[in-house]
């Protein structure tokens, strides 16, 4: 531990200090000194822009060096240098005020100096924190904080005192009292003195009572606020750790996966691969070795990823796509994924990485499920338009018999009739067709709903079945409706789209999620 040793001017004093009683934030904000002036005086000399960590730093800090140089039992005289303070948040304002009124008992004297009008005020209103306060000063320069510190050693009073105040003056130190709590020790349940109604101070005690009511409600307001964030990121945290686990899971399977690797140098050469290209790829790895990585797209035959390549050389982007289904040069169908990998980026020079993932398998899988949804899709819209012709047949024939017979229904046959109006109209079997059909097109809704959020559930479905290539009869016999109908149907959709003359719409909505 080096130690710094000098002698104060003022009271002919050693002033020592330590580099480990030194603190600076991070980023340069705030920084501050601690010395120590003869056996029990301490100052603190700050700079910049005090935060509430730097006061707890500082807190602990100062805690460590009064227990390592004074009794339990001793007190001691505190000295705080704002000259370089610029300021401090009312976070460490609040984080001061606490630890000096845990540390305040145990001091004979804090004296503050150096400080602008803003910090002059701050320390003034902190002073009705408690009577305790009573014993922390304001003075203007170092000099004037020795002196008053050595008169009070030698048995004088630090400052004058007025022994008797009047009872305006008593009030303001009342309300003084009141603010400052509710704001540096954030104190809101302080017993407000209620006063007569005649009492020229009634309605300012009884507005603080009305002040420390409100602030009650917002810091009620923000705990909740608080525990509902938290709850929050207690959500997202673990969907974070599923996700984690799950990218692991998948990195492992990955990593036991068979992957072609190809190295390219900076002008698309080939540098290496590894035996799983050559199984791959069907061309054995000595005829490729050196070669530009255009020739070596025609000897594989995939021609259509050359333009990625050309992104990764020329551009140093990375890229990932999936490869169309192709024939390799040992005859087998393949669909690859294909990822380029900027690697070794150097100040001229670069070389890159290439796998290929043989996901043929997986892609017949998924063209396996494809095709059962779309089966499910066609047999769904089959049962519902064959289940509303026949109830809509049904229908007629009943309406028709009782029309020819020009009687009136009974009550039964005309709830029987409503029934089935309802059935046909119902919204359960819709759901479930729209169900399937999500499934084989699920970005579809999204995209027209994005584009054309103003379109009815009618004309929405009819959409649908226009993307399952339906004509206009095929879809009013679904709907149960006449062919005029669909048509003024359609007419209005290519309204709300703003499709001109020449524009199909049929094609525009095929093509609508691609």
């Amino acid at each position: 531990m080096n130690m710094s040793l000098k002698i104060c001017s003022v009271s002919e004093l050693p002033i020592t200090t330590f580099p480990e009683w030194e603190y600076a934030a991070a980023d340069g904000h705030y920084c501050f000194r601690i010395e120590q002036l003869g056996k029990d005086i301490f100052i603190s000399r700050g700079k910049g822009t005090s935060e509430r960590e730097d006061v707890v730093q500082h807190s602990r800090l100062f805690t460590k060096i009064i227990a390592e140089n004074m009794s339990k039992y001793e007190s001691y005289y505190m000295i705080q240098d704002f000259s370089d303070v610029r300021g401090a948040t009312l976070a460490s304002r609040r984080e001061f005020a606490r630890w000096l009124s845990e540390e305040i008992h145990r001091i004979h004297l804090v004296i503050f100096y150096g400080m602008n009008p803003l910090m002059n005020t701050l320390v003034k209103l902190g002073k009705h924190l408690s009577p305790r306060f009573s014993n922390v000063h304001i003075v203007k320069s170092y000099e004037e904080a020795i002196h008053k510190i050595l008169k009070h050693q030698q048995g004088e009073s630090a400052e004058y005192v007025f022994t008797k105040k009047d009872d305006s003056t008593r009030r303001i130190h009342q309300l003084l009292g009141y603010l400052s709590k509710m704001t540096w020790l954030e104190d809101l349940n302080q017993d407000i003195a209620h006063l007569p109604l005649e009492d020229p101070y009634s309605d300012i005690f009884r507005a603080i009572e009305v002040v420390q009511a409100d602030f009650r409600l917002i810091a009620k307001e923000k705990q909740i606020e608080h525990m509902r964030v938290l709850n929050e990121i207690s959500k997202r945290q673990k969907v974070e750790d599923k996700l984690r686990h799950s990218e692991k899971k998948h990195s492992t399977t990955v990593n036991i996966l068979p992957i072609a690797i190809l190295h390219l140098g900076e002008k698309g050469n080939v540098l290496s691969t590894n035996p799983v290209f050559e199984m791959m790829m069907g061309v054995p790895t000595k005829e490729v070795l050196h070669q530009s990585i255009y020739d070596v797209i025609s000897i594989v035959n995939l021609p259509k990823i050359k333009i990625h390549f050309h992104e990764l050389l020329s551009q140093n982007m990375s890229f990932d796509i999936e490869t169309p289904l192709f024939t390799n040069k040992t005859g087998e169908k393949k669909i690859l994924r294909c990822r380029g990998i900027v690697v070794d980026k150097k100040e001229v020079s670069f070389s890159f990485i290439v796998l290929f993932g043989d996901i043929t398998e997986r892609k017949i899988v998924e063209k396996q499920l494809l095709d059962h949804k779309q089966r499910e899709l066609t047999s769904s819209t089959l049962h519902l338009q064959q289940k509303n012709e026949l109830i809509k047949l049904v229908y007629n024939e009943i309406n028709e018999k009782i029309m020819s017979k020009n009687i009136e229904s009974n009550y039964s046959v005309q709830k029987m009739l409503m029934k089935m109006k309802e059935i046909i109209q119902s919204e359960t079997e819709w759901k479930d067709f729209e169900l399937h059909f999500n499934e084989v097109h699920p970005k579809y809704y999204r995209a027209l709903d994005q584009m054309h959020p103003g379109l009815t559930s009618q004309e929405r479905r009819i959409c649908a079945f226009m993307k399952m290539g339906m004509n206009s009869k095929e879809i009013s016999r679904l709907l149960v409706t006449t062919l005029r109908g669909v048509e003024q149907h359609r007419y209005r959709i290519r309204q709300k789209f703003n499709l001109r003359s020449g524009e199909n719409l049929f094609v525009y909505l095929s093509t609508l999620e691609d």
